[in-house]
């Protein structure tokens, strides 16, 4: 795992402008999720949510509870402050619907 831990780091320090980012390690793909940016002024702050990080913590929270209950949804492998990694699971939703 932390070799694991190392490839995560390493992402993160070449891809910090990235939200999601895919990448591939031991043959198996997966996804670094970080918070959405926070864009302060009028219009925009609007657009966006107030709160990022919160968002970003309940996200990766429902992630954990939903497959502690054992709902088919992506396994959450790996969480640190400002992001959560995610193991792929197949086609999104919304290509197969």
């Amino acid at each position: 795992m932390q070799n694991f831990q190392n490839h995560v780091n390493e992402i993160l320090k070449n891809h910090s402008d990235k939200r999601i980012f895919g990448f591939e390690y031991g043959g198996q793909k997966y996804w670094l999720k970080q918070p959405e940016f926070r864009i302060r002024g009028g219009l925009l702050t609007k657009l966006f949510k107030r709160n990022p990080k919160k968002a970003f913590d309940y996200e990766a929270k429902k992630y954990e509870i939903l497959c502690a209950v054992g709902l088919s949804v992506p396994r959450l492998v790996l969480r640190g402050q400002d992001y959560f990694v995610l193991q792929d699971a197949g086609e999104p939703l919304d290509a197969v619907l």
